[in-house]
């Protein structure tokens, strides 16, 4: 299952990003420690369960996006978990956009309520 949401949250690019693309902003908001484990790959605990994954695209203040290493899904297709910061051209409001392909949960209405809750969580931290 695959969900994506946007989120209005108005901030400057290079701070929202440190909190999308680091392991010590992560673990601020997402997760309950993210671990490097090289320059690449890391380490996320969630709910006391640990899961892998690789930083495999990004580009600065534009998008992320990871693979999760051993998360099984339909064959050939490979969970992944990407943000992206968007701008709307005319009211030039800004939108992080969660991509969650990751099969942690098990329906749209509760991935809507915990990423919800995250990014709720990333709001008041960076205050935005």
């Amino acid at each position: 299952m695959e969900y994506q949401a946007e989120f209005e949250i108005n901030t400057n690019d290079k701070v929202l990003f440190e909190f999308l693309s680091t392991a010590g902003g992560l673990q601020q908001w997402m997760a309950e420690d993210v671990k490097v484990l090289d320059s690449d790959a890391f380490e996320f605990l969630m709910d006391g369960e640990a899961y892998k994954v690789k930083l495999v695209s990004s580009k600065p203040f534009k998008y992320v996006k990871f693979e999760f290493f051993e998360l099984e899904m339909e064959e050939g297709v490979v969970p992944f978990l990407e943000f992206k910061l968007e701008v709307n051209d005319i009211t030039q409001e800004k939108y992080l956009v969660v991509n969650d392909a990751s099969t942690l949960v098990d329906s749209q209405e509760e991935c809507y309520e915990i990423w919800g809750s995250m990014i709720a969580e990333l709001k008041d931290i960076i205050g935005a």
